[in-house]
């Protein structure tokens, strides 16, 4: 009996040890794209400071100074890919090659040109690797590929709400921003069409935050961040791009995230902290629609061509004036 009891416990401590273990994924390396912008910046800095060892994806030859810095600081936590574009499958492929998890940061910056407005800068989506049809789809397709093709088991994807296309807001940014958001909705679907039983399913984590601002602090206002999954409804806010960041990180660490489409906005008063949340939130399970693409355009299509006609009568009705 002295010898079955301690050999019982010990046992039980062995499985107990197990299941915990297994409910935490384990991060070998995360690799971040989109590490120059201002919310790039702040994921590095806080996966440095947890001693996350970080690979980032570097447009140009050379990384900016401030990365090289801190590569310095952290020689053995932080490298870099560079001359790397996120519709290349080679680079893309290189970045994750030793990554168990990657935050796609990244998003199109392209401005329309004025007639685009008119057309949904349709001419120029095929053939301009900045607009944002290559930059917010066509590279999500790039990363499911290579991710596949590599141990990364986990993509946390920062888009924005975008699911109304006759909302005001979607119509300005799409029709400024060469589709923006358009786009960024059929990219998120890419990540959620993949088959939930294929072997090869990559877990994902669908970010959409309210306005990011650098100089905002949540501290100086009695608000939270709140999470709504299934991409639910939330009153668009200022956030932080600190608190985001943190909500990306906590993103890979929390089992539960996964699979999920997080809505995150700033509200009013105190509640549960960013992991208390993570920890309750549900997977997708509401049927997102299949595509949206071709509403987002006709929106766009219908109202800047209005704002045309409305100019174009001004114009001549002030011209018609003197003839």
């Amino acid at each position: 009996m002295m010898i079955v009891v301690p050999s019982l416990l010990f046992f039980l401590l062995i499985a107990t040890t197990k299941a915990l273990s297994s409910n935490m994924p384990p991060v070998s390396k995360v690799a971040v794209v989109g590490s120059t912008g201002q919310l790039g910046r702040r994921a590095v800095d806080q996966l440095l400071e947890r001693k996350i060892p970080v690979k980032c994806l570097i447009r140009q030859s050379t990384p900016p100074d401030f990365l090289l810095e801190k590569q310095t600081q952290h020689p053995d936590l932080l490298e870099f890919v560079t001359n790397g574009d996120v519709t290349d499958t080679a680079k893309v492929k290189e970045l994750l090659q030793d990554c168990s998890h990657c935050l796609a940061l990244h998003g199109a910056t392209r401005r329309s040109k004025w007639y685009e407005t008119l057309t949904a800068a349709e001419g120029s989506e095929d053939s301009d690797k900045s607009h944002a049809k290559q930059v917010n789809y066509n590279s999500m397709k790039t990363f499911v590929q290579c991710a596949q093709e590599t141990d990364c088991s986990q993509i946390v994807r920062i888009t924005g709400k975008g699911e109304d296309p006759s909302s005001f807001f979607s119509i300005l940014i799409n029709g400024l921003g060469s589709m923006a958001k358009g786009w960024n909705y059929e990219g998120e679907q890419v990540l959620r069409d993949q088959p939930k039983e294929n072997s090869k399913h990559l877990d994902y984590t669908i970010i959409r935050p309210g306005i990011m601002k650098p100089d905002f602090d949540p501290n100086e206002s009695p608000v939270h961040l709140k999470l709504a999954d299934n991409g639910g409804d939330l009153k668009v806010s200022a956030v932080s791009y600190d608190q985001i960041a943190e909500l990306c990180i906590e993103s890979i660490l929390q089992p539960e995230a996964k699979d999920t489409t997080l809505t995150a906005m700033n509200v009013e008063g105190t509640g549960p902290s960013i992991v208390e949340q993570l920890k309750q939130v549900d997977k997708d399970t509401r049927n997102f629609p299949t595509t949206l693409i071709g509403e987002h355009k006709q929106a766009v299509k219908k109202v800047f061509r209005s704002l045309a006609a409305a100019f174009l009568a001004v114009f001549v009705g002030i011209v018609s004036r003197f003839f």
